[in-house]
């Protein structure tokens, strides 16, 4: 899961790429809001993963 959000966060950053060398403002603000969003979405997996493994090694 963390992978795929990291690849799309990579798509995104090829967008603004793009968008930037082709001066297109919406494929530049589209970039932005995917990476944003991806590397947002793979923090709060990563932190569940991280809860769920403290709270089950703990055995509660």
């Amino acid at each position: 899961m963390v992978l795929a959000l990291l690849g799309r966060a990579a798509l995104g950053a090829f967008n603004i790429r793009v968008g930037e060398s082709q001066h297109d403002v919406a494929q530049v603000s589209k970039g932005k809001k995917e990476v944003g969003g991806s590397l947002i979405g793979a923090f709060v997996v990563a932190s569940l993963g991280t809860i769920f493994t403290i709270v089950y090694g703990m055995g509660i």
